[in-house]
């Protein structure tokens, strides 16, 4: 399958891999834009709409609810219930909702463009993380019941890239583009002077409960002196008219976002799982304030969630010779971890490995608990790791 680069070489670029975007304005015929960007994990949405067995779902559902319905709430003994009927929705499905193209304003004046997305690259090992987590109503994180049909092997060569095509042209960049950039500029070097605040002190602040934009004013107004002092700043000032005002030159991520406000909520909780302030605040502006795609942005997009959207490098032109390992984009599995529990604030991770001393059959590995899997749980794996063959 191929290693991940030279000795000396991270083991994770083993998992990285080029997307290519490619965006057509139909108002500019034969006029597209390409760009491309590292990947270390491809990330699915899950459409319950592509479930192959919605009939049998529904009939579980009412059967569920009738029982419900006429079960006495007296009695301490209830029938047990038949087994639960998930969602199965093919990865087939996924992928093809992944590829499909989307329609977004860019380029000039703000058109409407296709964007479509493809594999430049091949990993040698690929990581699918399929999007089950999300948030329903004021902050309850859940986590989707369903079942993803995840074969054994992949073939994915239909997805590959194909770059500038000779009846394409490259659609140049743009004043309007060339504007932002210079706007850039003068935002980056206004920041230069922004204050510093200890980012982990904020979100040790914000977990507790408090506001984004007090926390930081306490750890900034007790000059970076710990959590303890900026807790009493808390207590002491949270009443103040001006608690929540913004810190001077805007935070992290700040700039070029149209005044779109980003939740606090959803910040705090992002925090809460272990991400900086910084990530969090990109995340949920890329995505709209959408937390469980805000969760999926971070996770793949390591490599840019450390920088502001004004200072990303210019993406590299799609013709440069790529700089993640390729290969043919056929795969087998090699394991997969599963998440046992109702949303990501509780429960607990296994993983299945597959491993050759066993005859090729799956491990399970348990914290210190290591055993044969005899019925692996294929179908209702979070992440899945694939070796390219």
């Amino acid at each position: 399958g191929g290693g991940g680069g030279g000795g000396g070489a991270s083991p994770t670029r083993a998992f990285m891999y080029t997307v290519e975007q490619r965006r057509q304005w139909p108002s500019l015929e034969g006029q597209v834009r390409y760009k491309r960007q590292e990947e270390n994990a491809l990330t699915l949405t899950i459409d319950l709409k592509a479930a192959v067995n919605r009939e049998a779902v529904a009939a579980y559902e009412a059967r569920r609810r009738e029982r419900e319905e006429k079960r006495d709430p007296v009695l301490t003994q209830t029938p047990e219930d038949e087994e639960k009927v998930l969602p199965r929705v093919p990865l087939t499905a996924l992928l093809q909702r992944w590829s499909e193209p989307e329609m977004i304003e860019s380029g000039p004046k703000g058109s409407l463009a296709a964007k479509t997305t493809r594999m430049a690259t091949f990993p040698p090992v690929l990581c699918i993380h399929l999007g089950k987590f999300y948030q329903e109503g004021w902050g309850v994180a859940k986590k989707l019941e369903v079942e993803v049909d995840m074969p054994e092997e992949l073939d994915l060569e239909w997805l590959r890239g194909r770059g500038l095509q000779p009846d394409e042209r490259e659609l140049a960049e743009e004043d309007d583009d060339a504007a932002a950039s210079s706007s850039s500029a003068t935002a980056a070097a206004a920041a230069a002077g922004a204050p510093q605040v200890d980012e982990a002190v904020v979100a040790q602040l914000v977990g507790m409960g408090f506001a984004v934009e007090g926390c930081r004013n306490a750890v900034y107004k007790t000059g970076n002196s710990g959590v303890d002092a900026a807790m009493n700043w808390v207590l002491e000032h949270m009443e103040d008219p001006d608690f929540l005002a913004p810190l001077p030159a805007a935070a992290p991520g700040g700039g070029g976002d149209g005044g779109f406000a980003v939740s606090e909520e959803g910040a705090a909780m992002l925090m809460s799982m272990g991400f900086s302030l910084e990530q969090a605040t990109r995340a949920l502006k890329a995505t709209q304030n959408n937390l469980e795609r805000a969760t999926d942005w971070i996770i793949s997009h390591p490599d840019n969630v450390m920088d502001t959207d004004e200072a990303a490098p210019a993406p590299a032109p799609a013709t440069a010779v790529p700089t993640t390992d390729d290969g043919p984009g056929r795969y087998r599995l090699l394991g997969f971890v599963s998440h046992m529990g109702t949303s990501y604030h509780c429960g607990h991770y296994v993983a299945h490995i597959k491993k050759a001393a066993a005859g090729g059959k799956f491990v399970l590995f348990n914290d210190e608990k290591v055993a044969m899997s005899e019925k692996p749980p294929l179908n209702l794996g979070y992440l899945y790791f694939y070796q390219r063959i």
